[in-house]
Parts: structure tokens; sequence; C-alpha cells
């Protein structure tokens, strides 16, 4: 009968080859083509497994005698009936195997991004960043939000990154103060702040009796750049126009000093010294220090809507909480999936096999078998094709799990960070051991 046929010789042969050269695709076709390697590789690996499923499944038998009578039964009626169990098996390892590589993949990328988070701010500050023509309404609307709050308005020099607000570059003139800068730098919160403790304290998180003496001093605090041999630095004004520097002036031999750490601004500059620039001090944002107060959810959520109210494109509400991310909803949606197709799977394969098995079913009813038994054979037919297909899925889907990890952790997005490599979400892949 169609359900005793044996698979065909060639087919676990074939199958083998398959999965080895879907491996090999796996490690290797991803250095060339990355995510499609891997891509290329798991469809290999997956129809060798599937041309195996019959083998498989015949093997698989060979446990029976290790198991409980009921268990015992249905694994040997599984491997019997070959023809009806490998296609059940094939669906949901197929299935098992996609989820698993994409589960891999996603942890990985989940933990890369773990690694390359900066935070902007000192952590549990916040910032307000206004239009800024509408600068001083929005400080105000701010302390309204935060009433008995101390609000520090953060003023700044325009620098090379800032904004324009007009079509005319040549109206725009920024400033930068030369000296060699760290090309690691990922990104600067503001330019040019211009203050003296109090800002400082801001953007450090912390009081720096170094950074308060040399403001007091009147010596501009530059980050990220070596020492000035001279202690003095050069001030340059200039514009871009036909993507051409043209500049305006330079102001020299102005005292300088370096100080440790990224607080993600190029500089802070002694009101003084901003004065001998001439450049307009603009307001540029509000800040919030944590040291005075911690701005809560809803806080934040307020702060929002108040700056809604003034624009929709041109400011933000930030506040430092560290990196909030989570991987844990999207590990339950795909665990979610992969079950609901291994139990349907699997549950369809036993309902047609109970339909076949009535005659042995009658037979142990008829020695005397418990109805517990019984339901104990249905039980295990199903646990057999689910476990075999999951086992196979978690099995297919490792090579190309961890080989689509290469792209995605090997090229970081900040060039300070680490490439991670591989996680592997063991819960998940624990999950389906649990269940099945």
């Amino acid at each position: 009968p169609g359900g005793l046929a044996r698979p065909r010789r060639g087919w676990p042969i074939a199958g083998g080859v398959l999965v080895v050269a879907g491996v090999a695709l796996c490690l290797e076709g991803v250095q060339r083509w990355r995510e499609f390697g891997a891509a290329i590789g798991a469809a290999a690996i997956i129809i060798g497994l599937v041309l195996a499923c019959p083998w498989l499944a015949g093997a698989a038998g060979r446990l029976a005698p290790l198991l409980p009578l009921p268990l015992r039964l249905a694994v040997r009626d599984g491997a019997r009936n070959r023809a009806r169990t490998a296609p059940a098996v094939a669906a949901i390892m197929a299935a098992v195997a996609g989820i698993t590589a994409l589960a891999i993949g996603g942890a990985s990328d989940f933990r890369q991004e773990q690694i390359e988070y900066q935070a902007r701010l000192p952590m549990g500050s916040a910032l307000v960043r206004p239009p800024l023509d509408r600068a001083d309404a929005v400080g105000e609307a701010v302390r309204r939000d935060l009433p008995g709050v101390p609000v520090v308005p953060l003023k700044a020099l325009p620098g090379p990154d800032g904004i324009c607000t007009s079509d005319d570059w040549a109206q725009c003139p920024t400033v930068t103060f030369l000296a060699d800068r760290d090309t690691n730098a990922s990104f600067d919160l503001m330019d040019n702040v211009v203050g003296g403790a109090r800002e400082a304290r801001m953007v450090l998180g912390h009081d720096d009796p170094a950074v308060t003496s040399a403001l007091d001093a009147g010596k501009v605090v530059l980050f990220r750049a070596s020492p000035p041999s001279s202690g003095t630095t050069t001030a340059k004004v200039f514009y871009w126009e036909d993507d051409k520097e043209h500049t305006i002036r330079t102001i020299e031999n102005l005292p300088a000093v370096v100080a440790p750490g990224d607080p993600h601004v190029r500089a802070i500059v002694p009101p003084k010294v901003a004065e001998k620039i001439g450049l307009p001090v603009r307001t540029e944002a509000f800040g919030i220090d944590r040291t005075d107060h911690r701005v809560t959810e809803a806080e934040q959520a307020r702060l929002d809507k108040t700056l809604n109210t003034f624009t929709k494109d041109d400011g933000s509400v930030y506040v430092e909480r560290g990196f909030t991310g989570s991987f844990g909803k999207i590990t339950l949606m795909l665990a979610g999936a992969a079950a609901v197709l291994a139990l349907g799977g699997a549950l369809i394969a036993t309902g047609l096999a109970s339909a076949d098995a009535r005659p042995d079913l009658a037979t142990l009813g008829a020695v005397g078998a418990r109805p517990r038994t019984r339901r104990l054979l249905t039980m295990g037919r199903a646990a057999f094709i689910a476990a075999l297909g999951c086992w196979l899925g978690i099995a297919g889907g490792l090579v190309p799990g961890i080989a689509v990890t290469h792209p995605l952790t090997t090229a970081p997005e900040q060039k300070s960070a680490t490439a991670h490599r591989t996680t592997v979400p063991y819960t998940h892949l624990r999950a389906y051991e649990n269940v099945y």
C-alpha cells in the first residue's frame, strides 16, 4: 500500500548533498552576496531536508524500543507509514527552520543595536529642541509644563552641523575651532555651546573642576581633539556656497584646553570669547539637568504635546533613558507562529492517521487496552510528527541564522562600535523542546 512504500533510494542521498551544499553556500556565499547568500543556502538546506524526510522518519522509528508502549506504537506507525508522515514533518520543518533563522538573525541584530547605542545626554537628563525662530516662547512653555524645575537655556554659536534658516548660505556663517579632531565621533548634539559652569554641568552630567576653571579663565574647552601644543586655538568663521568653503575671518591665539570624554558637543565657549568671534549667539535648546529633576514619561508626553503646538517638524523632546529597545515581543510572535504551524501540521496528520488506524484501535480495545492507552497513542502520533519536524527545523535553521548575522553585525553603524557577531535565542529554541 502507498502508506508502506519505501522512499526512493536516491532521495536521501540527494537530500544530503543539498544540505551539505546549502551549509557551504551559507558560510561562503554570505561573504560575497551577504544576506542573499544565506537565503540561497537556507533554501538548499530546506529542500535537502524535505527530500530526506521519508528516510529520517524511518530512521527515527529505530528509537521506538526505548519508549513507553503508546509512544512506541505511535513512532513505529509513523515510521511505517512514512509516505503519510513525511509531508507533515517536512511542512513543520520548513516553517521552524525559517523562523529559527529569523530568530537568530533578529536577536543578533538586536544585540548589535545595543552595542552601537550611544547616549546622547547624561543618563536621566532631558533636552527640548525648539524651532530657532520661536525659542523664547517654547522656553516659557517648558517652564509652565515643569513648574519649579530649573530649565537651562543652552545657547550656541552656529557650527558646521547647524541649521540655516535662510536660502542664502552666505547669510549663515558658522565657526569651527581648528584642532586635530577624533574622526570616530558619531554625531554632535550641538556644535559650540556658549556658557560657563552651569552649561558645562548640563552637558557633562557632573561638575568638572578642570572644565569650570578653564571656562572661568576665558579658555575654550574642546572635546574629542588633541591638546593644542601652544595652548591656543584658532576660530575660523566661514560659509559654504557652490560646494566651496569661503572663509570670512579667523581669530587666532584663543586660549584653549581639551577635556576628556564625548558629551556630543564640539566645544564649550566662554561668553567673552563668543563676543570676539562676532557671530550671533542663539538659543538652540533647553536642558533639564538630571541633578535637578528627572523627566518622567508622563512629563515627556506633555512636553511633546506642547511642542507640537509650535512645530511639527523642527523640534524634539529627548530624555536619556538608555537603550530601551526590546526583542521580547518579536520572539513571542516568532515562537507563536512556529507553535501554530507545528501544531496545525501535526493535528492534520494525526487526524488522517487516526482514520487509517481505526482497525488498530479496535484491536487494542479488543485485547483490553484502556481508553487512556488509545488516547496516548493518538497523542503520541502528533508528538512524533511535531517533535521530529521541530528538531529538524531547528537544525536546518541554525546555520543560515548564524550565517546571516555576518552582514548584520560586521558593519556597525557607529565607527567606534565593536561587531558582536552571533546571538542565539536559546529561550526561543528551548520553547520548542519544552512543548514537544
